[in-house]
């Protein structure tokens, strides 16, 4: 369903693309669209938000290609890719993720890359770029949101009516 979803959304690019696995090793896999691979000059990597998927960018990816090479990737546990279980741990499953963003990387053999993301998407473009700055040459953050600690109190009680609470 979701490859028929996928193809049907982007029945509306005009400029010709391809869609590929990338092979992370341990059974992980990054669906990956791409279009104008060929160009030389640094790519542009797309990162979707939470509960999207590389078609997000159907809208984008026909005026980047114009330019350069543009990859739109599936992050790893949404869409086409594959679902690895994530650690309970915040910090540790963040990590997860910006490590198999750059195994696709490597994978790729991108040296550098302008890292574009929404939403999620922009908060792993973030931590990538702090992990790994190297291979960023532009960052470029949409509608980007992060996670502030939990609040000290959040398990005290409120004296709120129930129906305030619905």
């Amino acid at each position: 369903m979701l490859r028929a979803t996928e193809k049907a959304i982007l029945k509306y690019l005009r400029l010709p693309y391809r869609g590929y696995y990338v092979d992370l090793g341990e059974g992980n896999k990054i669906w990956t669209i791409a279009m104008n691979e060929s160009n030389k000059d640094t790519p542009v990597v797309l990162l979707h938000g939470l509960g999207a998927g590389s078609a997000l960018w159907v809208m984008n990816l026909d005026d980047i290609a114009k330019h350069r090479a543009v990859y739109s990737i599936d992050i790893l546990g949404f869409g086409r890719s594959s679902r690895p279980d994530f650690d309970k741990d915040a910090n540790v499953a963040e990590m997860q993720f910006v490590k198999s963003i750059n195994e696709w990387r490597r994978e790729m053999n991108i040296r550098k890359m302008i890292l574009c993301g929404h939403s999620f998407g922009a908060y792993l473009a973030c931590s990538y770029a702090l992990v790994y700055p190297n291979h960023v040459h532009h960052l470029i953050l949409a509608d980007s949101w992060g996670m502030p600690k939990k609040p000290e109190n959040v398990n005290q009680k409120y004296n709120v009516p129930f129906w305030v609470q619905a």
